[in-house]
């Protein structure tokens, strides 16, 4: 079991060693791009297609092309929320001001 102290230690001499690379692996390491090529690799590796560097560049532009996708999806379900929200929003304020009026009415009365 490690301390706090030693995975915050840990933590700095990773930073250090990034921060030493070459800017080409520095932009490797990077969170989205390090171990997406990582994984596009071990697909070539289970894989083995005759033609592995056309296999990894086709799988990457579908991995992109996924990812795209996903983030429309994303926002086309943020904003389908964002109206349902406003249309509820709507029908809570019509609802008060039927109700006022009703009540309103019947204090006329």
């Amino acid at each position: 079991m490690s301390s706090p102290r030693s995975n915050q230690d840990n933590q700095e001499d990773q930073h250090v060693i990034v921060t030493q690379l070459h800017p080409t692996s520095q932009y490797y390491m990077r969170p989205e791009v390090g171990p997406l090529i990582a994984k596009g690799l071990a697909v070539v590796y289970k894989e083995k297609p005759k033609n592995p560097v056309d296999y990894l560049a086709k799988w990457l532009l579908l991995e992109d092309w996924k990812a795209k996708q996903a983030r429309k999806d994303d926002l086309k379900q943020k904003k389908i929320e964002k109206l349902k929200a406003q249309d509820d929003y709507y029908y809570i304020c019509k609802m008060r001001i039927i109700l006022k009026r009703e009540t309103d009415q019947r204090v006329l009365e």
